[in-house]
């Protein structure tokens, strides 16, 4: 009522107003929980959550098709972690300022995209463990960019952009004041891309934002309505300050189970020391060949190359495990990828 008086005040017509007045509402308070639809257009400064996902793609393996991720997202900056009951696997995936990251058993692997041409070995993975880390902080629109929406409350829309600049809209039914479901289209496009269902209880936020959602595809001419992935929140956390730098930092944030880190520059892997100094790190054909050399050196003595294949054990198995981590990059990483 007090809002259809301002319209009547300022005379001005109501899709204008909506989309206007939807910018005002979505912007909570200082200190104050957010709601649903602030929650997408104006999120907290820090958003710290713990969900499971539940693939239902034949095509993801069967024993990744239930994951658990605990994320703390500060604007641009986020730290993802793979949990299997609960526990970190040692997976991990992220941005700080504007570098993106990688680590799995202890190796650190770090791209700045200022540094490298467009494409390199990062960008991929990090797009997923960002879209996977929206699932959760944009209530399933996992495509869409961070601070890029605005909200239509005379509409019951949402309008914001993709991580590759394209438009999304999506329109929003209620059912008790809250949102029930959401069918989501690119751009001025009839075609819905997607749907989602929200689910919510008393007990969690107060019955203001969802405790479980699913996201389908939808129905076309060779398939009907499926199911994509289901979504269930365990800890939604918000704050209005900052986090400290080092709880964002992977270095910091992670280093009891770092043992190596190494960075792209110019799309090369280089290594990096604790003194912060970057060399190239040798590709497997250079390390072969310099196994063929001593061997060839040594002659075919098995006690000579024996004692030099300790040698490389010993002071040669970093390089070794980086560089055969990196060949097998994507097999390691289907947690993330799917």
């Amino acid at each position: 009522m007090k809002h259809s008086g301002q319209v009547s005040e300022f005379q001005v017509t109501a899709p204008i107003l909506g989309s206007l007045y939807g910018l005002l509402l979505a912007a909570p308070a200082l200190g104050q929980q957010p709601s649903f639809e602030s929650l997408l257009v104006h999120p907290p400064m820090t958003i710290d959550a713990t969900f499971e996902k539940e693939m239902f793609s034949e095509s993801v393996p069967e024993p990744a098709r239930k994951q658990g991720f605990a994320v703390k997202v500060n604007a641009d900056d986020y730290l993802l972690r793979v949990l299997a009951d609960g526990s970190p696997t040692g997976i991990y995936g992220g941005r700080f300022r504007g570098t993106r990251w990688e680590m799995h058993a202890g190796q650190l692997t770090m791209s700045d995209p200022g540094l490298n041409q467009s494409g390199s070995p990062l960008d991929g993975v990090e797009l997923v463990t960002r879209m996977t880390a929206n699932m959760v902080v944009n209530m399933g629109l996992f495509e869409l960019a961070p601070r890029s929406s605005i909200w239509d409350v005379s509409q019951h829309r949402l309008v914001g952009q993709t991580m590759d600049g394209q438009q999304l809209v999506v329109h929003f039914t209620y059912e008790a004041e809250l949102p029930k479901e959401a069918t989501i289209r690119e751009g001025t496009s009839d075609y819905a891309i997607g749907s989602i269902t929200y689910h919510y209880v008393p007990d969690f936020h107060e019955g203001r934002l969802p405790v479980e959602f699913t996201r389908f595809v939808p129905a076309d001419a060779k398939r009907e309505k499926t199911k994509l992935f289901t979504v269930r929140i365990q800890k939604l956390e918000f704050s209005d300050d900052p986090p400290a730098s080092d709880e964002m930092n992977p270095r910091v944030a992670l280093s009891p189970g770092l043992k190596i880190a190494a960075m792209y520059s110019n799309s090369v892997l280089h290594l990096v020391d604790n003194s912060g100094k970057i060399a190239r790190a040798q590709t497997a054909g250079e390390v072969n060949e310099q196994v063929a050399k001593m061997q060839g050196k040594r002659g075919r003595h098995s006690g000579s190359f024996v004692r030099i294949c300790l040698f490389l054990m010993v002071f040669g198995a970093p390089v070794l495990c980086l560089l055969v981590y990196l060949k097998q990059k994507t097999k390691k990483h289907c947690t993330i990828h799917e």
